[in-house]
């Protein structure tokens, strides 16, 4: 399946809902490609979106500290 596609079929739907989104690095795959993890809320969640990504991000370990 291209690439577009695939990204659409992944984003799409919240992207009409008016659901906001946020994409977190993850790694690496053994072979070196990325991995991201996207998470969704409800629409007017930003808040609590932004706050889920940062537990996320600090559970990864990124090695980097949460914007404040």
């Amino acid at each position: 399946m291209p690439v577009f596609l695939t990204t659409i079929r992944n984003t799409g739907p919240g992207s009409t809902a008016g659901m906001p989104a946020i994409s977190l690095p993850a790694g690496t795959t053994p072979a070196g490609l990325p991995i991201g993890i996207s998470l969704e809320a409800l629409p007017g969640e930003d808040t609590a979106l932004l706050a889920s990504a940062r537990l996320v991000e600090a559970a990864l370990d990124r090695g980097r500290a949460p914007v404040s």
